[in-house]
């Protein structure tokens, strides 16, 4: 899915020219973070435009490189991550209300989706392993090239 990132008012993502509105957006990964933010600032990552999931990023530690050191890694975090193509902030919402009726017209298809997503979705658990998944995922797909 597309992304960007904004930080004092400069786009970085994957440059579009047939696409992108106002000032280009600036290709992310040819910029380093450490260069465009400071510790304590904040910015905006909106992921997967058609859903629209904003979120906040405050960048709280800079920590130089060293050759055994994992980036990017997840330290932390809360809830489960929604199921991906779920209708952005709103749909899951949606899905997390029917999933909690039995009643609902929609509950049934709902859970056989999400057990074909992976299984039973808790809300309220967090597990860092699908991070580790995912970027392991994106690793190998770069050698399907």
């Amino acid at each position: 899915h597309l992304y960007e990132f904004e930080i004092a008012r400069t786009r970085y993502g994957i440059p579009d020219p047939d696409w992108d509105y106002g000032p280009p957006t600036r290709n992310a990964d040819r910029i380093r973070l450490d260069r465009v933010a400071e510790v304590g600032e904040s910015f905006r990552y909106t992921y997967d435009f058609g859903d629209g999931w904003e979120h906040k990023v405050t960048v709280e530690k800079i920590v130089p490189h060293t050759p055994d050191l994992t980036v990017p890694a997840c330290t932390d975090g809360r809830r489960a991550c929604p199921p991906e193509d779920c209708g952005g902030p709103w749909g899951y919402q949606d899905l997390l209300a029917i999933l909690a009726d039995p009643s609902h017209p929609e509950h049934e298809e709902r859970v056989e989706w999400v057990s074909e997503w992976g299984g039973r979705l808790d809300p309220e658990a967090f597990d860092p392993t699908g991070f580790v998944d995912n970027l392991q995922n994106i690793r190998l797909a770069a050698f399907d090239d």
